[in-house]
């Protein structure tokens, strides 16, 4: 089991980090969740990622205007118009899993073939899960 500590309204990583390295334990982890990044954090989404990549195992995946949290789809809002989803899909680490997070189920699958199609099914050898949050729940 691994458990990990997501960023919600902070502006960077760097008290998450903090936080994970006074825990010091193998089984404790970063989330990052790009959504919130985007309404919240003051860097770019590729920097904060690049910043915890080796503390952090799960990434949230799912868009908005920039302004309000609004769980979108991967294909619209900022995050498809500042195209920074393929960049960050190929530098996920290799044991990533990256969770759809929408209000709006009905396009989970639809973007789940467009990931796949973006980003390929390998990436460095290995295939990132891509699970949306209902899936998540009750994989084992």
């Amino acid at each position: 089991m691994r458990v990990a500590l997501c960023n919600t309204f902070e502006y960077n990583p760097n008290n998450l980090l903090e936080i994970i390295d006074a825990i010091d334990h193998p089984r404790m982890e970063l989330a990052f969740d790009v959504g919130h990044c985007l309404v919240w954090g003051r860097m770019t989404p590729l920097d904060w990622y690049r910043k915890i990549r080796d503390k952090c195992g799960v990434v949230y995946v799912h868009s908005n205007d920039g302004n309000a949290d609004r769980h979108c789809s991967i294909k619209t809002g900022v995050l498809a118009k500042q195209g920074i989803l393929n960049t960050l899909g190929h530098e996920l680490r290799s044991d990533s899993v990256m969770i759809l997070k929408y209000f709006d189920k009905k396009r989970v699958e639809e973007d789940i073939d467009y990931l796949a199609s973006t980003l390929g099914q390998e990436h460095r050898g290995a295939r990132h899960p891509v699970l949306p949050s209902r899936a998540r729940r009750t994989a084992k």
